[in-house]
């Protein structure tokens, strides 16, 4: 969602098409509503749930920052690295 926000702030500073604009304010719009939707899920589960949602996060952190890491050593090297989605940045994904 930062670099959404940060995508709108260029387009402002640049002077865009409103539509463009528009098309950022709802993307961060959506993206907000659904950690929201999430946060609100989460604070619903029972403490031991919450607990296993919580590990399997950091664990899925662990596991993309070393798939990063691979992919940053593989493109050091030469090879193709893997995109990630539009741009090369995952979408909707909350810190």
């Amino acid at each position: 969602m930062a670099s959404l926000r940060a995508d709108l702030e260029t387009a402002r500073a640049i002077g865009v098409a409103d539509y463009v604009k528009a098309n950022l304010v709802a993307q961060i719009d959506a993206c907000a509503q659904v950690a929201e939707t999430m946060r609100l899920h989460l604070a619903s589960l029972a403490s031991d749930e919450r607990a296993e949602v919580e590990e399997a996060s950091r664990l899925l952190r662990r596991v993309r920052a070393a798939v990063i890491s691979l992919s940053s050593q593989s493109e050091a090297d030469g090879g193709n690295p893997t995109r990630r989605g539009p741009r090369g940045r995952q979408s909707c994904r909350q810190p």
